[in-house]
């Protein structure tokens, strides 16, 4: 059987209002064959630490876990489409990436003091 990545995500946003604010769910599992791929502990320095995505030429996913118990860590990354995104993870938080572009390496930068995350990045 050929390596594989299944991701699922399910989700609803509200503000400090518990207003929702989106409602989404995908319909189907989201399949994606890549060829290679990592996963390890990085340091989110407050000044910003750069995550070398150099060895891929597709970003098929990434997947960053906030391992600290009080700071946030706000990720930034450049899509397929060159769309810059930018996403705060709160404390404990996880976050999934479907699409990145890996020749506009993602940078993640911790709020008041440098935190450990968890990476999981996949491609071609």
């Amino acid at each position: 059987m050929a390596n594989s990545l299944t991701v699922s995500l399910s989700a609803i946003l509200k503000d400090s209002a518990s207003e929702e604010k989106a409602n989404f769910s995908p319909d189907d599992d989201v399949q994606a064959t890549p060829t290679q791929g990592q996963k390890n502990f990085i340091e989110a320095a407050t000044g910003g630490t750069t995550l070398d995505t150099s060895n891929f030429t597709t970003g098929t996913c990434f997947g960053l876990k906030n391992t600290d118990g009080a700071n946030f860590v706000t990720v930034t990354w450049t899509d397929s489409a060159a769309n810059s995104n930018t996403q705060k993870i709160p404390a404990g938080g996880l976050f999934h990436v479907p699409d990145f572009d890996p020749a506009t390496d993602p940078t993640i930068t911790a709020d008041t003091a440098n935190v450990i995350c968890e990476l999981i990045v996949a491609g071609t």
